[in-house]
């Protein structure tokens, strides 16, 4: 699959969420009008990961991804539907709290399956970015619900030096070399002498 379609669609989601948040803070869309826009642009990408996560196959685990994506899609369908229908201040408060039971489901559900992955070798090009876009859509999607439940509070800067730990922690465990692995100095270096 061409990873190029979902990078593409949530970089133009992020995109949008940005000009929206520059028009409110100047002034010049209203700022209830920038909460609910961003909030539907939170469901929208919800979606394209949802739906691309199968697709893009990051973990190498169908079962994992298909219900991770499940259960994105689901959250997208409600984020929209509350950001559309509901008043702004019950739909940031029920967003986020079935924002918060996606990504525990998706974490249980992808813990359940972590003794199924088998992990192959290291994580690079398509797979690599596909995990990049699936870390940055989990910290704005983890970022949005707190914001939402809480409101904008000090301590939730410290969230974003959390991700990024964790972030580098899961990087550095994805590219670690296993042993016995072969390397790309050519099949040569592997035939008996």
């Amino acid at each position: 699959m061409k990873i190029w379609k979902p990078v593409i669609a949530f970089f133009c989601l992020m995109l949008v969420a940005l000009v929206l948040g520059i028009a409110g803070r100047m002034g010049l869309i209203d700022a209830a009008v920038m909460k609910r826009g961003i909030g539907l642009v939170i469901g929208a990408s919800a979606l394209v990961v949802g739906n691309y996560l199968p697709k893009m196959r990051p973990l190498k685990s169908a079962p994992a991804e298909r219900i991770g994506g499940l259960i994105l899609v689901a959250a997208g369908i409600a984020f929209l539907t509350l950001f559309t229908l509901a008043p702004l201040d019950q739909a940031r408060r029920v967003a986020s709290i079935i924002g918060f039971s996606a990504l525990f489901l998706i974490a249980v559900s992808w813990l359940w399956q972590a003794r199924t992955i088998r992990f192959r070798g290291r994580y690079t090009g398509s797979r690599q970015l596909a995990m990049s876009v699936l870390f940055a859509f989990l910290y704005i999607f983890a970022t949005a619900c707190v914001v939402y439940l809480f409101g904008k509070k000090p301590w939730i800067e410290w969230l974003e030096t959390g991700f990024w730990v964790v972030y580098m922690g899961l990087f550095g465990a994805l590219h670690w070399e296993q042993k016995n692995v072969c390397t790309t100095d050519g099949p040569e270096d592997h035939l008996p002498a």
